[in-house]
């Protein structure tokens, strides 16, 4: 919502400013009052830090929504029937779900077939991968608002000019983690540890991973614009599957990089099959091309 609102400092401060310097205030408080506190003290600490922030999003957004007139004052549900949206929440709650946590199920998938060196290594060149998932995810979302106006009004010109721009930027950008990952990444891995630099094959995959999600472009969004979110449901679920599938068959031959090839293999999935679904309900191609390349540069 504050991404759609162009409110996009409410939308990601918080989460990746404001939680974390709360956790590391949280954890040194903690290491003064009971400095051999575990792991539990520290998530269950978490927990109010992340519902209060919660909490204090939505009433932002909501007093910017009935500043522009665009809610109620009374904080009352609406009358009618509210299952439709209710499903439609639910239906993107699950994508949420799904596109949040894959990392950590790829982690788990694949950490119970390696010993306990090759998941530190797995886990770092992951961590690091995601930096380069988040940036085009951040850029996807921020293109929401003029994309959604672009298909209300039906201007399929304009449509292509602002995914063009947004999968530019977002190709770009992981075209840059890829270099500098294949330039630079012995450096970052042995910044953790001489022993760390053996993921640098792994991470190459890993980021060519997000390169595959970024040409794919803004599927899911452009599914939620269009009310068809809930397709998106059997093809995580497939994913899932795939995922499973996958690690049980590369990871225990060929390591930490079978590990990785499985994560190829399900982000050159699912977001591709999405961004088809798009294509052949709505007629718009959110795959970046050599179409929304001309409408970049004005070129016929």
């Amino acid at each position: 919502l504050a991404n759609a609102m162009r409110r996009f400092s409410l939308g990601f401060v918080p989460d990746l400013v404001v939680r974390p310097l709360l956790l590391v205030a949280l954890i040194a408080v903690l290491w003064f009052v009971a400095p051999q506190f575990g792991v539990a003290a520290v998530v269950i600490g978490h927990v109010p830090i992340v519902i209060g922030l919660t909490v204090w999003q939505a009433a932002r957004i909501r007093r910017h929504l009935v500043s522009q007139g665009l809610a109620a004052p009374d904080p009352k549900p609406a009358s009618g029937n509210p299952w439709p949206m209710r499903r439609q929440a639910g239906s993107m709650l699950v994508a949420m779900l799904f596109t949040g946590v894959v990392a950590d199920l790829v982690l788990i998938f694949s950490g119970a077939m390696m010993d306990s060196h090759d998941v530190g290594v797995f886990g770092v060149c992951l961590k690091i991968a995601m930096i380069a998932a988040f940036a085009v995810q951040t850029v996807q979302q921020i293109a929401v608002r003029d994309t959604a106006e672009a298909v209300r009004s039906g201007d399929r010109a304009m449509l292509a000019l602002v995914l063009g721009r947004a999968n530019g930027l977002g190709v770009g950008l992981a075209l840059a983690g890829l270099a500098g990952t294949v330039l630079f990444g012995r450096f970052v891995l042995s910044i953790f540890g001489d022993a760390f630099v053996d993921g640098y094959a792994c991470l190459v995959i890993l980021m060519a991973a997000q390169l595959l999600r970024a040409l794919a472009g803004p599927a899911l969004q452009m599914l939620a614009l269009v009310g068809q979110e809930r397709i998106s449901i059997p093809v995580f679920g497939a994913s899932l599957a795939m995922l499973a599938v996958a690690n049980a068959a590369l990871t225990p031959a060929f390591g930490i990089e079978g590990a990785a090839v499985a994560f190829l293999v399900v982000m050159g999935g699912w977001p591709f099959v999405l961004s088809w679904i798009v294509r052949a309900r709505t007629g718009i191609d959110p795959i970046f091309g050599l179409g929304q390349l001309r409408a970049i540069t004005g070129r016929a």
